[in-house]
């Protein structure tokens, strides 16, 4: 019922004028410096290549930063407490846009197209399942 409802919305909205064929496709991979990967405990640190490094210093080239496996409350805790790439891990987040925060922003990238185009792709697929 969920599907039959959500393919009835959007043939009764999608070619109206009332609302905007928006979508959030690509919402910025940072939402401001604070929520930068980097700055967050990681115990993968590594180019693509599988050379491991360590985060004295930013790297230079291709890399991945992440974490691995589990760890327990107090060795993540430790963790956060620790820098990474010279930062400190940041704590509190004040949320994407900030008051006084001439860096907070929250960008995101529409196309009508796509909206349209994987509409589309939605209602062939609900014929197919149909």
């Amino acid at each position: 019922e969920t599907i039959q409802q959500s393919v009835k919305w959007l043939n009764d909205n999608i070619l109206g004028t009332h609302l905007k064929p928006w979508n959030a496709f690509f919402s910025g991979s940072g939402k401001g410096q604070a929520s930068l990967p980097f700055w967050y405990p990681a115990n993968r640190k590594e180019y693509l290549n599988g050379t491991s490094f360590n985060d004295d210093m930013f790297p230079d080239g291709l890399f991945l930063v992440g974490f691995e496996g589990t760890l327990s409350d107090e060795q993540y805790n430790i963790l956060l407490s620790q820098r990474h790439f010279g930062e400190k891990t940041p704590i509190d987040f004040p949320g994407f846009n900030p008051r006084g925060s001439p860096t907070g922003f929250f960008p995101f990238w529409s196309s009508d197209a796509y909206t349209y185009s994987t509409t589309m792709l939605a209602f062939a697929k609900y014929l197919k399942i149909k």
